[in-house]
């Protein structure tokens, strides 16, 4: 059998520039693409890029902040106490802590003028992809290089075989590469040269991100449906959460809580962290963060865990969203901004 020839000067320039052409068309094509198609998440990313001058604190996290908490109320709120701030909702349903994370860099890079104060979920450093999550949209979004990196050290220290860990790592590697080579963004390039510059939803500037549910949700959502059909679970959830305080933090927890606030400090933001009221656990990280503020506690804020203020177990109601974005305020206003007269002043607010 005839042993393969080495490879030629020729040859080697070759690939080289092949390999030049493809990056040069990946960056063209990723720049031009801008924010691939992903609902919810796109609208916002879309609408803060042009109007991300104009606020003053911005809400990060889950549905559980898209659903809980109610800017136009916030910033009522604040006015009536003599702090006038504008605020916007940027929790989006399935957020995570790594996707979180990733959207605040990007939003930080554009460097906003007015903002001040970054409200950010409080929760773990799950590296976990579903499977039915995998290599969509979002999923291939988030993965820059600084939270690929985040997502692998939160993947080697999870409880879990190395067979496991190396699939997870290997999977995040692979959502790295794909996001970095533009796969499947030209139709994103495409559809971009066609949108409306700045065309954003009438209801996400109404709300400012928030999202009330629908009247027809309160009517066939099947998670509702369950919660109210099953209302002994939802109290069993409230018992463990009145019994229990929270979830130890793991070291890649604590790294990267750590490491979230030093990016949102290096920028001159201030970060504030929140648990929303609901009846789950989360790692206890009070004293990695510079301010926190907790409402996953029924015995001082029975009001917002009440049946009649509740969706279903994770998610508050509008009234009951109202109701939560008031207290949020009133402590926000003593907890936050009563440390910081001197920049509220500077700010001339």
């Amino acid at each position: 059998m005839p042993f393969a020839s080495p490879p030629t000067r020729r040859g080697i320039a070759r690939w080289g520039l092949f390999l030049l052409c493809w990056g040069l068309t990946a960056a063209l094509v990723g720049r031009q693409a801008g924010f691939p198609e992903m609902g919810t998440l796109e609208d916002k990313l879309r609408h803060f890029a042009v109007h991300g001058d104009e606020y003053d604190v911005i809400f990060v996290g889950s549905s559980r902040i898209e659903r809980g908490v109610v800017p136009p109320v916030f910033d009522a709120e604040l006015a009536a106490r003599g702090r006038p701030l504008r605020s916007f909702n940027f929790g989006v349903a399935g957020m995570e802590a790594h996707e979180a994370n990733a959207l605040m860099r990007r939003m930080l890079a554009s460097e906003p003028a007015r903002l001040r104060w970054v409200v950010v979920e409080l929760e773990g450093w799950d590296p976990v992809l579903e499977n039915e999550n995998r290599f969509k949209r979002r999923a291939v979004f988030w993965h820059d290089a600084a939270e690929t990196w985040s997502a692998l050290r939160s993947t080697a220290a999870l409880e879990a075989p190395l067979a496991a860990r190396a699939d997870l790592a290997s999977t995040h590697l692979l959502h790295f590469a794909a996001r970095l080579l533009a796969l499947g963004r030209g139709p994103d390039a495409v559809r971009s040269l066609a949108r409306t510059a700045g065309q954003t939803s009438p209801d996400l500037e109404r709300w400012q991100g928030f999202k009330p549910y629908t009247e027809s949700s309160y009517r066939y959502n099947p998670l509702r449906k369950h919660f109210l059909d099953h209302p002994d679970d939802y109290r069993e959830a409230i018992r463990r959460l009145e019994d229990g305080a929270g979830v130890a933090a793991s070291p890649a927890d604590v790294a990267a809580v750590r490491a979230q606030v030093a990016m949102i400090r290096r920028v001159g933001r201030r970060s504030v962290h929140l648990v929303p009221p609901s009846p789950r656990a989360v790692p206890r990280l009070a004293e990695h963060v510079p301010a926190l503020l907790a409402f996953n506690r029924p015995r001082d804020y029975g009001e917002l865990f009440a049946v009649d203020q509740r969706f279903d177990h994770e998610h508050l109601t509008q009234e009951g969203a109202e109701r939560f974005t008031r207290l949020l305020a009133a402590r926000f206003a003593a907890e936050v901004l009563d440390e910081e007269p001197d920049r509220l002043a500077a700010l001339g607010r």
